[in-house]
């Protein structure tokens, strides 16, 4: 009862979060900052922490190369914010489907071939996939009607009240996410739950909050920069696969939550400096 405590505590912590950044810096570094590992690294943790460092460390390449499903999943729901009031509900609910469909479909595949899943081509692939979908696929999937908010770092215009309700609603979705993934750990491999531990758990519910509530305008504004933020999320996950085995839970966490912040900074800078 303990350990579900904790998991609801700091994941609807999170999310709310993630949420009043939305707000009150504006949806370009939310985005950015939404690919920082706290929704996979909040699963990561609990699923280390129940069934092993090590398992979680054989779990990490599938994560990482999970990211790049992410992604495509990411476009489908800027598509499918083309459908107007439609695509409020289309697009998160045929996007959850695609990633779902993906994800097992992909472990299937690669867990039959005898595919290994090694740490670093799942890591030059993701960064590859971060690259083309920041420069090239997100760009020309912004709705011609929503180009505003692209002055970078500008918060939504006359933002609709979001009521206490309505983020703990959305935040509970994330906290379920979680406890789904960490309890399916439990009939899975570590291939399979790798891949599920991929799914912005976090990023997702502030995603719908932000479409249902501003509109696809600054839902796109958020999808166009949160592969960059992906870059982080890569660089935390290869750390914890190289040093769970080695150095444990706690110190292991440390140190990839180190590198991710040191990287999250250099893409805030680099992103800046490029306006």
């Amino acid at each position: 009862m303990t350990l579900l405590l904790i998991k609801l505590i700091t994941t609807i912590a999170t999310v709310l979060a993630l949420s009043w950044i939305a707000e009150r810096v504006g949806t370009k570094i939310a985005g950015i900052l939404a690919g920082f590992p706290l929704g996979t690294a909040i699963v990561l943790f609990f699923i280390a922490f129940e069934q092993t460092p090590e398992f979680a460390a054989r779990a990490a390449p599938a994560t990482v190369a999970g990211f790049t499903l992410v992604l495509i999943t990411m476009a489908a729901y800027s598509l499918l914010t083309r459908l107007e009031h439609l695509g409020k509900w289309l697009a998160p609910a045929g996007s959850l489907m695609l990633f779902t469909a993906l994800t097992f479909t992909i472990s299937g595949i690669t867990a039959l071939a005898g595919i290994d899943m090694n740490l670093y081509l799942c890591v030059a692939i993701s960064i590859g996939s971060v690259l083309l979908f920041h420069q090239v696929i997100f760009h020309p999937l912004s709705p011609k009607s929503a180009p505003s908010l692209e002055a970078t770092n500008q918060k939504p215009s006359s933002p609709p009240k979001i009521t206490v309700a309505m983020l703990f609603l959305r935040a509970g979705v994330a906290a379920s996410l979680v406890l789904i993934i960490t309890g399916l750990a439990y009939i899975m491999d570590a291939r399979q739950a790798g891949f599920m531990s991929a799914f912005p758990v976090t990023f997702f519910p502030l995603l719908c909050i932000v479409h249902w509530n501003y509109g696809a305008a600054a839902a796109n504004t958020l999808l166009r920069y949160y592969p960059l933020g992906l870059l982080s999320l890569i660089s935390y996950t290869m750390v914890i696969a190289i040093t769970y085995p080695g150095w444990g839970l706690v110190s292991g966490t440390a140190l990839a939550l180190v590198t991710a912040t040191i990287v999250s900074v250099v893409v805030l800078r680099i992103s800046r400096s490029s306006r």
